[in-house]
């Protein structure tokens, strides 16, 4: 038998993004009030092929990165630990498309938001 070793997720937000074909443009996909956030799974799919990054609060602060072909569901999986934000006030969660592609991309984002004083909710 396999014990459940982490903690659930107490967020899931869900997006709808359009992107005109303009390279570098960025689209908010989470923005937690008065906290910031803690993710750990992106999952999205897109009307067109293309590669997108996912940012924390500034386009140039890269997490990581996720492909979509245009078909099927893609993942951003981060495990159970997730990716604390950098920022502890005003966070933002951004989507990147650094080539010119347009496209729509519908997904949820599942983690935690974390207040000031460290409690999750």
């Amino acid at each position: 038998m396999t014990t459940f070793q982490g903690r659930p997720y107490t967020k899931a937000v869900p997006f709808a993004k359009t992107f005109t074909a303009v390279a570098g443009q960025t689209q908010q996909i989470w923005q937690p009030k008065g906290a910031y956030f803690e993710l750990a799974l992106l999952l999205a799919k897109s009307t067109a092929a293309g590669e997108y990054a996912i940012c924390d609060t500034d386009p140039s602060n890269i997490i990581g990165y996720i492909q979509f072909d245009g078909t099927n569901y893609s993942r951003l999986d981060l495990g159970m630990a997730g990716i604390r934000s950098n920022r502890l006030n005003n966070a933002t969660l951004i989507l990147l498309s650094p080539l010119a592609i347009a496209a729509t991309i519908k997904g949820v984002v599942y983690g935690w938001e974390v207040t000031q004083e460290g409690n999750y909710r």
